[in-house]
């Protein structure tokens, strides 16, 4: 791997840690801020992928970073919407985006 790469993949990681920690010293968190640190630990499954492969740690890092898009999209639409209410379809359709190519993984496909 390149040194350009690791360090780049370094620093992206510090700046998703540093934020998940400015998270966590809040005080009560809401939908959104929940929201947000699955996004963070989505976002930390996608930097370690280069880092996990060839690794028992594959799966796990391959199956976190998919829920990526779905967390980003409720994540988005927590922010821009004022009425936002986290529903069961919406956490359905993201859980989806997820189980699925577990299922994928899991079965050889």
């Amino acid at each position: 791997m390149p040194e350009i790469l690791i360090l780049a993949i370094g620093f992206s990681l510090s700046q998703v840690l540093l934020g998940l920690v400015i998270l966590l010293r809040q005080g009560p968190r809401g939908v959104r801020e929940w929201l947000y640190g699955l996004l963070m630990v989505a976002i930390l499954g996608y930097l370690c992928m280069p880092l996990a492969q060839g690794t028992p740690l594959e799966m796990l890092a391959a199956t976190i970073q998919t829920a990526a898009p779905g967390m980003f999209f409720l994540f988005s639409a927590s922010v821009f919407d004022d009425d936002f209410r986290l529903r069961p379809w919406q956490a359905g359709i993201v859980a989806l985006t997820v189980l699925m190519p577990l299922f994928g993984r899991l079965v050889g496909v």
